[in-house]
């Protein structure tokens, strides 16, 4: 039973989820025509370290910078609030009696302002090509209601996909 117990935790911990929405999103791209290039799991150097784009998709049309996000509940956000904040609520019913609601809130580090700095760093890496586009894009993969979230870039959920 030990071990049924730790797969569980790994199963679902937050790194794994993420590997399962990342793997979800690949299936997508994967899909695309020859001419369009699919880069994944990239990692920059940047003043403070690094950081890792999930996906990166190069076309004609332009560098697409995919995050990718497995969440569910509601996201409450906007493109300048350093955090967003995640509310999952859950209903448990005793027998017949009166239904309960508990509410769990977590908070997330702001996708849009992550994906504005890929965008940024793909920029200085590439600076001889002044009029490169690059596209910054969210996908929620997870069960998430983005309803709440105020943003200028394209978010995508499980619906668009």
């Amino acid at each position: 039973m030990v071990g049924v117990v730790i797969f569980r935790k790994w199963y679902n911990s937050s790194t794994q989820k993420g590997v399962r929405g990342e793997a979800r999103v690949h299936k997508v791209l994967a899909r695309l025509p020859e001419d369009y290039h699919l880069l994944e799991d990239i990692v920059l150097k940047t003043k403070r370290g690094t950081t890792q784009i999930d996906h990166v998709v190069v076309s004609k049309f332009g560098v697409f910078l995919i995050e990718t996000k497995n969440y569910r509940g509601d996201i409450y956000g906007s493109d300048n609030r350093k955090e967003w904040t995640q509310i999952i609520p859950t209903y448990v019913k005793f027998g017949n009696s009166k239904t309960y609601t508990y509410i769990t809130k977590n908070r997330l580090y702001n996708p849009v302002k992550q994906s504005f700095l890929h965008l940024y760093e793909i920029k200085n890496n590439f600076d001889e090509y002044p009029n490169l586009k690059v596209i910054p894009i969210v996908v929620f993969v997870g069960d998430a209601d983005l309803s709440h979230v105020e943003s200028n870039i394209q978010l995508y959920t499980n619906r668009n996909l």
